[in-house]
């Protein structure tokens, strides 16, 4: 059973850990200088979900809403629950709060070199621009259609 709770403060160490666990040789192959203090002014602010599996800690998710979309600012995953569809599960509650929202469109930025890239095509996202080895996509939720996965 996955479920997703607004971020308490308590939980960033280990949130802004696990983001460069995942993100630092990725932005280092590219030539972006990790920059801790950068990192974490910059998430806090944010629309921020914690994501359990049962009582454990399995992931992240920052959004940021505007009036016809929402941007996903990080969705990061603990490495020993990489590839296990768990990204798919969040794409669903993101999808939800979405359309909550009104949102037309889901946005996000991502690194030409992340293997990520992989799940947002597959979910139906377009490159919709590149600067700087950056990826920006898009995906229209009119043309959503997500597998029901079991929890």
């Amino acid at each position: 059973m996955y479920y997703f709770k607004p971020t308490l403060d308590s939980e960033y160490d280990e949130i802004f850990q696990l983001m460069k666990t995942n993100m630092y040789e990725i932005q280092n192959e590219i030539g972006i200088e990790w920059n801790q203090r950068e990192l974490e002014n910059n998430y806090r602010d944010k629309t921020n979900y914690s994501v359990y599996r049962r009582d454990e800690f399995v992931g992240f998710v920052s959004l940021e809403f505007f009036q016809k979309y929402l941007f996903i600012h990080t969705l990061q995953i603990v490495p020993q629950y990489q590839n296990r569809r768990i990204g798919y599960r969040v794409f669903k509650f993101i999808i939800e709060l979405a359309k909550e929202k009104k949102a037309k469109l889901l946005r996000c930025s991502v690194f030409e070199n992340n293997t990520a890239i992989k799940m947002y095509l597959a979910l139906g996202f377009r490159e919709i621009d590149r600067i700087n080895r950056v990826i920006q996509m898009e995906l229209n939720l009119a043309s959503v259609n997500l597998p029901n996965l079991e929890t």
